[in-house]
């Protein structure tokens, strides 16, 4: 983004708060004595008239959160989102007369908590919504801030209510409704309950068209610095996050004009003056301008937000270059030198200084040439700028001024090698431009936007380096310089995390803990009920002596779900992460995942990583086996792994990524339906049962909002005929709260759950051992019902007869592959299986995440198991076997060993395979394997053998490609 740009945004977003702030009060509230226009039912009507005829303009959406101060009084995360929008409505403006700036400012309520907002999109965070109100906001010509005219308008909801009695009764859900023609979470009606639709249907849906306008932005959010430029002070103690900025383009006023004259602010530049000019003050007299002042700004974009920079490991090298130009004014180099040299005394003290950064001052004043053969001499990791600049070129010679672009390549060239520039500081005039062309190949760049005086450049290197020595992190330091320097500095980080940035740090205090997740990207907090008494056993045990423990019990009780709730919270905790700080997650010690984890855990380490090299599938299991050990070992127990869905201990004997594994030498966690691992050494156990009766109450209320009048004695009941299962109440709940209609209080359910356990008890069971003790009745009546549902959308023609089947056939093949991370792609094509996976996630049999699908195991193997569930899938073992097989083997093919791009097209599918050709071992006989099992096997057999990297899964395929081609030839014995 250029600075130019970054102006424009910063005005659009000051000028947007400003006309909020004045709307920040009751809505019949007013302070201008002058102003009596206001919106009410007329003027709303024909606001939304111009937005249909595309005479309004959204210029800015942002979130707040609403505490209901004096009423409801929500606090900190618990406060609820409140979207506001700020319209341009120059006809309006001109008609009347208004002389300044008119925006019409809509607020629109939600339910969603302040602290979960981060959990959705940004566009998707107000689709359903509650109460909404609108009011103008002027600021007359030369005034300093907007005020809010006579008075707002309640726009919806038309009834008369009190919003407050509803939420102390619980009964909130009664004001929603979904705001757009897209899915809304929960299905809200499109008016609400308390309102007559007939009476208010019109209201609403002119509503959703103004709406709409404002949401065409959303999404394009101002994120120089993600959270910390677009996070302030407001309201006192709340935040504010900007959601969606205008472009310039789309706040071109005068060609909105019915007339096709200029508008009432004069000519088309005055028009736009507020918008591409010098920011616009605000008014809003809480906003900080130490800490965010508008002429100091940082361009880091939320993805590097996201990294930690590599850890300064050695002295900081600072190479100092002054240039005075000949026949041009003279700026104080020398005096600057010495104010930065002087910084580092005034830290470390008289010549200790220099054991703890070097500083090469010089002075390139024949040639610019010499600018580059000195980094080449110094390799400094700070390059520090002091000359004359112009808006495309500085001045790198006393006589030669070098344009940008040029200084851009070189600086390109000379980071191309392994000892890196880590920062550039321009101290000079006009160097926005060349920061940002240089923030292309350097990790972090200063610049300055304007003109920049003598006096206020020393100011800002003595303060910055001075706190950069004081161990504060760069983007503290930049801020505390620019701010005092009261100059217009510009900080692009492009790469990685400026608040993380240290080039100093104090060897007396203890490295700050920083925590670090991995795994959790299927995390869902709402995936089961909270469990207390459970976490709280799980965090004795990271703050005890144990080393072990094995979360045990029935498939489906939420053994995983529990710990990667413990893992997420602690995390968030300061008492664990504190000793622990590093929390891993990952499925049955699988090849895949420590592909990703050996460069997470490298990262972490650091240190000198020129002997180490890149990891994928042609890497051996042995080296990531001993890459992820070593790093293990050298974390000295900081760290928390969780092993989840494992099977006995036994069946680890033989794993290749298991050998070694330093289990002593910090934490695990296992999650497992084997209870021998509570009998091996070292291990504590936790089982997991069936959950409490409050826990189940409080599970089924949240999930199923249109019961919220049922008594908890109802509720209660639904849940008695679940068992209290988890997985099987987590599914029904989705069942019930997908069709309000069928069930619309918990005895529908019941009823229908009853009949299909009559007929389920008909049935002849197909496999022994299979039942009570691997899964409650409860769950495959639930889960032959929720079946059922997904069928039943085609009697009532809410989908097509090809989504329908082809949910059937996902289910079948998902039953036998890996209960996670299944690429969509390897299934078929995701465009035509979007359909199906909707209808799947809509009774809670699958999850969708990061392009990949997820079935619970129980879910899984009850498919594969029970003959009954095959039926109504319309299929059988043998053609799910087929089907499956041929679905892999269309990815496979094409394979080669001497094209790598098709290496990661089979490792996708390996694992997978792997999984099947187990399953297929165990539950059907070689004479009923499909060719394509076999033409599968025999592809990616040659893959594994091809990268060398993993000869035990190689000879497992081997295995049973042997067995089953003997059998085919009539030895049904082997096998």
């Amino acid at each position: 983004m250029s600075s130019s740009t970054d102006e424009t945004m910063n005005s659009i977003i000051k000028d947007a708060l400003d006309a909020i702030a004045a709307t920040d009060k009751s809505i019949m509230d007013s302070k201008s004595d002058e102003v009596h226009r206001g919106m009410d039912l007329s003027s709303w009507t024909k606001f939304c008239e111009r937005v249909g005829k595309g005479q309004v303009k959204p210029t800015c959406v942002i979130d707040f959160p609403w505490a209901d101060h004096g009423g409801l009084n929500f606090q900190g995360n618990d406060r609820k989102l409140e979207r506001m929008y700020c319209y341009d409505d120059p006809v309006r403006a001109k008609a009347e007369g208004v002389s300044g700036d008119r925006r019409v400012v809509v607020h629109a309520h939600t339910n969603l908590r302040w602290g979960d907002r981060l959990k959705n999109k940004a566009e998707d965070r107000a689709l359903v919504l509650t109460s909404v109100n609108v009011r103008y906001a002027t600021r007359a010509q030369g005034a300093a801030s907007y005020t809010q005219e006579h008075k707002g308008f309640i726009v919806v909801p038309v009834s008369s209510v009190s919003y407050q009695a509803l939420y102390k009764q619980g009964n909130e859900q009664k004001l929603e409704w979904c705001c757009t023609l897209r899915p809304c979470p929960s299905t809200p009606a499109d008016v609400p309950l308390l309102d007559n639709k007939k009476a208010s249907e019109t209201r609403y849906n002119e509503l959703r068209q103004v709406l709409a306008l404002g949401e065409s932005i959303s999404g394009s959010a101002y994120f120089t610095s993600t959270k910390n430029e677009t996070t302030e002070t407001m309201r006192g103690e709340s935040e504010f996050e900007v959601v969606g900025v205008s472009s310039l383009d789309a706040l071109e006023l005068p060609s909105m004009l019915e007339d096709g004259e200029e508008s009432a602010g004069g000519s088309e530049s005055d028009v736009n003056i507020h918008i591409s000019g010098e920011p616009v003050a605000s008014a809003l007299p809480c906003l900080d301008p130490i800490a965010a002042p508008p002429s100091s700004m940082i361009t880091c974009p939320s993805e590097a937000r996201e990294i930690a920079p590599e850890p300064q490991r050695t002295k900081p090298c600072i190479l100092f270059v002054g240039i005075n130009g000949n026949g041009m004014p003279e700026i104080s180099v020398r005096d600057e030198c010495e104010r930065v040299r002087n910084a580092f005394m005034v830290r470390f003290g008289g010549d200790l200084w220099r054991e703890y950064v070097s500083i090469d001052d010089t002075d390139p004043s024949k040639r610019s040439t010499d600018l580059v053969n000195m980094i080449l001499k110094y390799s400094p990791d700070v390059v520090h700028i002091a000359t004359h600049g112009e808006d495309k070129a500085l001045l790198l010679a006393c006589d030669a001024f070098v344009e940008n672009w040029l200084i851009a390549r070189v600086f390109k060239a000379l980071n191309q090698s392994e000892k890196k520039i880590r920062l550039v500081l321009n101290n000079t005039c006009l160097s926005t431009r060349v920061a940002e062309m240089l923030s292309e190949h350097v990790e972090f760049v200063i610049g300055h936007r304007d003109k920049l005086p003598d006096t206020s450049a020393l100011g800002f290197s003595e303060t910055f380096y001075l706190a950069l020595a004081h161990c504060q992190s760069l983007e503290n330091s930049f801020m505390a310089a620019s701010g005092l320097a009261n100059t217009s500095y510009h900080l692009w980080a492009t790469r990685s995390d400026p608040a993380r940035m240290f080039f100093f740090s104090d060897k007396r205090q203890e490295p700050r803990v920083e925590a670090s997740l991995f795994g959790l990207d299927d995390f869902d907090p709402n995936e089961f009920q909270a469990r207390e008494p459970l976490q709280d056993s799980l965090f004795d045990w990271a703050q005890g002596q144990g080393s072990k423990m094995a979360v045990h019990g029935m498939g489906g009780t939420g053994k995983s779900s529990l710990a990667k709730d413990f893992i997420v919270r602690a995390c968030e905790s300061p008492e664990v992460k504190e000793d622990i700080g590093i929390f891993i997650r990952f499925q049955q010690f699988l090849r895949n995942d420590y592909i990703s984890l050996v460069p997470f855990l490298e990262d972490i380490i650091g240190g000198d990583k020129t002997s180490s090299t890149s990891v994928g599938a042609d890497t051996s299991n042995e080296d990531l086996r001993d890459r992820v050990n070593a790093c293990l070992r050298k974390l000295q127990g900081r760290w928390i792994i969780t092993i989840d869905d494992v099977g006995a201990p036994e069946s680890y004997t033989n794993n290749d990524m298991l050998k070694g594994f330093p289990w002593a030498k910090g934490r695990v966690i296992v999650t497992t339906r084997s209870e021998a691992w509570t009998t091996k050494v070292g291990f504590q156990a936790l089982r997991v049962e069936s959950l409490s009766d409050a826990e189940a109450l409080a599970l089924v209320r949240d999930r199923v909002r249109h019961w919220s009048s049922e008594s908890d004695g109802e509720v209660m009941r639904f849940v008695s005929e679940l068992g209290a299962f988890p997985l099987a109440l987590s599914q029904a709940c989705a069942t019930c709260a997908s069709d309000k209609v069928r069930f619309a209080a918990p005895r529908d359910y019941i009823e229908r759950h009853k009949q299909q356990s009559e007929e389920l008890a008909r049935w002849e069971r197909k496999a022994e051992g299979v039942g009570e003790e691997e899964y409650p009745w409860s769950f495959l009546v639930m889960l032959m019902l929720s079946l059922q549902e997904v069928k039943r959308h085609l009697m009532d023609q809410t989908a097509s007869e090809e989504d329908v089947q082809g949910a059937m056939t996902l289910l079948r093949k998902m039953s036998w592959l890996l209960p996670t991370g299944v690429p969509l792609k390897i299934l078929g094509d995701p465009i035509a299986l979007a359909g199906p996976v909707k209808l799947l996630e809509g009774q809670g049999l699958v999850t969708f995440s990061n392009a990949c699908l997820s079935m619970h195991p129980l879910v899984q193997q009850a498919i594969r198991r029970e003959e009954h569930i095959m039926q109504i899938l319309g299929s059988s073992t043998e053609i799910t076997l087929k089907d499956v097989a041929g679905s892999l083997l269309k990815v496979v093919q094409g394979y080669s060993k001497d094209d790598r791009s098709t290496f990661d097209r089979a490792a996708d599918c390996a694992p997978h395979v792997l999984c099947l050709v187990g399953l297929a071992r165990e539950a059907v006989a070689y004479d009923e394997w499909p060719e394509e099992l076999d033409d599968l096997i025999d592809e990616v057999t040659s893959y594994l053998e091809d990268i060398s990297c993993a000869f035990g899964d190689a000879l497992l395929l081997y295995t049973a490609q042997l067995a089953y081609r003997t059998c085919k030839l009539g030895h049904d014995h082997v096998g």
